[in-house]
């Protein structure tokens, strides 16, 4: 009773009139597949694409030709490279029933395993592992899984985990770029190397912009110095990053103040009293002002806390949004001005690391 209406069996094979018909209804061969991929697939497999699909666009990319689908098939060792790598085109020889004829020399199911000499003979192609890796990624993870890098690779020039790269090679690498930015992404092997062997001075030359130093880069510049004067003077950037993080005492502590242990020209102060805070706080009407021109009073304040006494009538920093912190900080061209301006916003962007993404400009 219910299924009467139904056709029984499989469907009735449709003519080519029938075909055409459901083809006329449209004029994008993108909309064609996506609202009738059958009738587009049955199209196909009788060879009658031209013929009933020629008026259509095509807006996703031209049709594979068959030498086309030869050439891009014969890249391929193993069918699962091929449906990984190229699905459509692989889909298309499918649908056009030329599996057979273009795709015979493909490996069916898993890979056949290949012997030592096998692989010996398609690494003494290579004299670099990136080319090597590049062009044959799947022999180069074969030979490194069994263990066969020295053996196979060891006539190779690498930039690779298993073996230390010379600092001569690491310098010559570094050389040729003047971006660190650019040196991470195009160079990540070689920026690996450099900082297992704490070989940071190779980057010295380089702008940083608005890359983030890492902490072992940070500390390994520090390690260098002995004095604080000095220190601050040739690497003012390290110093600033150091300071903003919080790291002056943990990453500094070991440097002498200049001749004494004191730096340079500094006379200490006697301790603020209570008394010398009022007055100076009482000069002041929002914290940012107070933090700008007398820091180490607002610092003593909090430590004695004493804040809510003597500041808590001020004006208090804002709690900055991130829209807010894009809004300010494209009234900006250099991280310098941004910093000296808007103090509160930068420390803000800083500890949401934000700077990368709001600062690029």
């Amino acid at each position: 009773k219910l299924f009467s209406h139904m056709k029984l069996g499989h469907a009735r094979k449709r003519t080519e009139e029938e075909l055409a018909k459901v083809a006329a209804k449209y004029d994008n061969i993108h909309d064609f597949i996506a609202n009738d991929y059958q009738t587009y697939a049955v199209i196909e497999k009788r060879g009658l694409y031209d013929k009933l699909c020629g008026h259509m666009k095509r807006s996703h990319r031209a049709r594979f030709t068959e030498e086309e689908l030869a050439e891009i098939a014969s890249k391929y060792r193993t069918l699962k490279e091929f449906k990984k790598n190229d699905p459509s085109a692989l889909v298309t020889i499918r649908t056009r029933g030329l599996f057979d004829k273009l795709c015979s020399h493909l490996i069916l199911g898993h890979a056949r395993k290949r012997s030592d000499k096998e692989l010996a003979e398609i690494a003494s192609k290579y004299d670099n592992t990136k080319d090597f890796i590049k062009n044959d990624k799947i022999v180069y993870t074969t030979i490194s899984a069994r263990g066969l890098m020295n053996k196979l690779c060891g006539h190779m020039r690498r930039l690779n985990g298993n073996n230390k790269v010379s600092e001569e090679e690491l310098a010559k690498i570094a050389s040729r770029y003047n971006d660190l930015k650019e040196f991470r992404e195009k160079e990540k092997t070689a920026y690996k190397h450099i900082c297992e062997q704490k070989l940071y001075r190779l980057l010295d030359h380089m702008d940083r912009k608005v890359v983030y130093y890492s902490y072992k880069e940070l500390s390994d510049i520090a390690s260098r110095y002995d004095t604080l004067s000095v220190f601050r003077k040739e690497q003012k950037r390290v110093y600033d990053a150091i300071r903003s993080h919080g790291l002056l005492k943990k990453l500094c502590g070991h440097m002498k103040r200049g001749k004494g242990g004191v730096e340079e020209g500094y006379v200490p102060r006697k301790p603020y009293t209570n008394e010398e805070l009022f007055e100076i706080a009482s000069k002041y009407k929002s914290i940012k002002d107070f933090s700008k021109n007398d820091a180490s009073a607002l610092a003593t304040i909090r430590k004695r806390g004493l804040f809510i006494a003597y500041c808590g009538s001020m004006k208090n920093r804002k709690r900055w949004t991130i829209d807010a912190l894009r809004q300010l900080t494209l009234d900006y061209d250099n991280i310098h001005n941004l910093r000296e301006d808007e103090p509160g916003a930068y420390s803000s962007i800083l500890k949401r690391g934000l700077l990368e993404e709001l600062c690029s400009h």
